[in-house]
Parts: C-alpha cells; sequence; structure tokens
C-alpha cells in the first residue's frame, strides 16, 4: 500500500493531521482483519458512530442464534466504553477502528464480497459532509452500493431516509410502531442477575436530562411531594450528564452517577428496582418517541426486566400496562406513582416483573423471527 494511498481520503472525508497517529495505532488492526479469512456463513456486524454501542450485544446474539458467525466492528470510542463486557463467545471476532479506516475496509471488494449479510446498526453517521451531518452510510461508505442486495441497516431516526433499503425489505427498526419495516429490538446484554426488590427503593433514570430528552423537573417536583409526605424509603441514581438543580432538602433522595462506561451501567441498573421514563405527555417535543424514534431506556427495561413509571401516552406504544409497569395519565400524578413503587411488596413486584418478562419474551421471539427473515438466516 502506497504512502499516499494510507494518508489519502477516506470513504469521501479528508483525514484531518491531527488524525493521523489515530491512523497509524489501528492501520495493524486493519491490515489483519483485511487478510483474515471469512467463512460463508459470517456476518460483518458495524456500528461506524461513536455512539449506538448499547446495541451490540444483542444484534450479535440474535445473529448467532440464527446460526451465523460474527465479524464485528466499532469504533475506539465506543469500545473503550465495553458494551460487550458480558459477552464471551468465540464465534464473535471484534475489530477495533476508527471510521476513516473503517471506510477504507469499505473499498476492499475482495473482502465484503464474502460476507452473507454487511449488517449497519446505524444507517446513518454522525459526520459532516459537505455541510451535511448526519449523512447516510452510501454519503461515507459510497462502495457499498454495489453489496445493497447483502446489506441490512437499523433506523435509528427518519430524518434521513434510506428508502432503497426500506424497498428491499432491508431496513430494520426498534420498536414495531416505527413505518413498515421489520422490527428487531436490541435488548439483550449478556448474563444478568435477578434480585429481589429493594427495602430502601431504588429508581433509576439513564440519559441525558436534557429537555427534550426528558423532563427532570418533574422529578424533582414529584420527590418534594413525597418529602412533604415524610416518605424517605427511597434514593434515585441518574446515570448520565445532568446539571439538574437539586433544593438542599432534597439531595438526600439523588445519587449522580455521571458519564459511565457499559459494565458500571449494567450493574448500577441490576441494584435498582424501577425506571422513571421521565417522558412527558404534556410537552409535543417528547411526541417523537411514538411517532418517528424510541427511546433507549426501553432496551434497558426490556433487557434488565425492570418495571419503569411511564406515562399512559408512551406507554400503549410499548405495549406496557398496569400488569407489568406503573402508568400514570398526568404529570401531577408521578408522586403518586412513585408512592405506589415505594409501597410495593416484594411479592408483588415479583409478579409484575414475570409479566413484564413474557412481555420481553414475546419481543425477542418476534425479533429473532423478524432478522431472519431478512439475513436469511
Amino acid at each position: 500500500m502506497e504512502r499516499n494511498a494510507e494518508f489519502g481520503v477516506f470513504g469521501g472525508c479528508q483525514m484531518k493531521p491531527e488524525d493521523i497517529w489515530y491512523f497509524i495505532k489501528y492501520l495493524p488492526a486493519l491490515r489483519r482483519f483485511a487478510g483474515r479469512p471469512v467463512d460463508k456463513n459470517t456476518i460483518l456486524l458495524i456500528e461506524a458512530n461513536t455512539c449506538h454501542g448499547e446495541v451490540l450485544p444483542a444484534y450479535a446474539n440474535y445473529l448467532l442464534e440464527l446460526g451465523f458467525n460474527v465479524d464485528l466492528m466499532l469504533t475506539p470510542q465506543q469500545a473503550k466504553l465495553n458494551p460487550l463486557a458480558r459477552i464471551k463467545n468465540s464465534r464473535i471476532y471484534p475489530v477495533v477502528l476508527p471510521r476513516s479506516l473503517i471506510a477504507k475496509l469499505m473499498e476492499n471488494d475482495d473482502k465484503l464480497g464474502k460476507y452473507h449479510t454487511i449488517f449497519f446498526t446505524s444507517q446513518i453517521i454522525y459526520a459532516k459532509i459537505n455541510g451535511r451531518e448526519p449523512v447516510t452510510i452510501f454519503d461515507n461508505f459510497p462502495n457499498l452500493k454495489k453489496y445493497i442486495h447483502k446489506l441490512v441497516a437499523v433506523e435509528h431516526q427518519f430524518e434521513i431516509k434510506n428508502d432503497l433499503l426500506a424497498s428491499l425489505n432491508k431496513s430494520i427498526v426498534l420498536a414495531d410502531y416505527l413505518r413498515d419495516s421489520a422490527m428487531v429490538n436490541p435488548h439483550y446484554f449478556g448474563e444478568i442477575k435477578i434480585n429481589p426488590k429493594n427495602e430502601k427503593t431504588i429508581f433509576i433514570s439513564v440519559g441525558a436530562t436534557r429537555s427534550e430528552r426528558r423532563n427532570a423537573k418533574l422529578l424533582v417536583d414529584a420527590v418534594g411531594k413525597l418529602h412533604e409526605e415524610k416518605i424517605s424509603n427511597f434514593q434515585i441514581i441518574i446515570i448520565g450528564r445532568s446539571r439538574l438543580g437539586i433544593p438542599r432538602k432534597l439531595k438526600q433522595y439523588f445519587s449522580f452517577r455521571g458519564f459511565v462506561d457499559y459494565p458500571k451501567m449494567y450493574e448500577t441498573i441490576e441494584m435498582s428496582d424501577f425506571f422513571i421514563s421521565l417522558l412527558d405527555p404534556e410537552n409535543l417535543d417528547h411526541d417523537h418517541y411514538i411517532t418517528t424514534r424510541t427511546s433507549g431506556s426501553f432496551q434497558l427495561v426490556y433487557g434488565f426486566r425492570k418495571p419503569t413509571i411511564i406515562a399512559e401516552k408512551f406507554a400503549r406504544k410499548h405495549k406496557l400496562d398496569c400488569g407489568n409497569s406503573i402508568i400514570y395519565n398526568k404529570n401531577s400524578e408521578l408522586a403518586d406513582a412513585m408512592k405506589t413503587a415505594i409501597e410495593m411488596s416484594r411479592e408483588d413486584y415479583e409478579k409484575m416483573r414475570n409479566i413484564l418478562n413474557k412481555h420481553v419474551e414475546d419481543i425477542y421471539l418476534k425479533s429473532l423471527e423478524n432478522l431472519k427473515k431478512i439475513s436469511g438466516g
């Protein structure tokens, strides 16, 4: 390989000089991977973004269940967070590459042509090309158009559409109310511990507390009401970046963990009792969580079998009800919903979790069947 080729343009994007060290660091991994034989029953599973790594364990597991081997490619940023911490299987071959080198591999026809399927876990790439951001995988990796019939891609949001993939039934969505594409829900994270309800009820919220994602003020107001009623047998754990202002008298109820890696997140969820979605039925900006996208919290609710406290408006779309979740209607009812959770006995909690587990099993089987049809497994 000539030096100019190695340090030139990849996937339509000129490398920045400060990224050259990155290229040098990961070039040996690219060369090893490019020269590695490909079994005809192998699927190339790729997350080319620095996010969405949480879906990789589940999609890899589905493919293993269908009898495929998996060559799994992810960026260094996601590898550092270790989403595959609980997945150990010799039929998964992981490789860590920055997007510039993933682009280089996407030009390797000898390699790509041997895979049964090329499976992108994000159909959009969060990168700017010609002033546009985000862009599709075809914008970033134009050589993929040769392999359109081998491609499968997940749509996380629909601002940028891949109508060609959808028309070929090669497009996957995360929830069955999204478009007409097949739902393959990624809620498997590896072996999990099922713990009884804590004596001191632990609520958890995962994700940034920005207003466009969740209404965290609702939580502060609800905790204030519980405090006034002298209900104190609970704790709230918030994972993710947060600038939530908490009155001094309420700080005792909150534990902010900040941005954590996947193993720590998995462990913290296991020790909790209930998710709190904080989706706001009165905020029209949150409607896209039941129209054009879904929240990653639902995958965590399913994967760790944790009942969630959620507004009825959002529960319906996800087939959550009073049997498997704690449902409220108006924002003013959140405190009462939390009180119900706090006062719930271990026996009733176990019944709720068992009902949720049945719902999760249905999602899993439907997802597996959908992926079998799409991948030809």
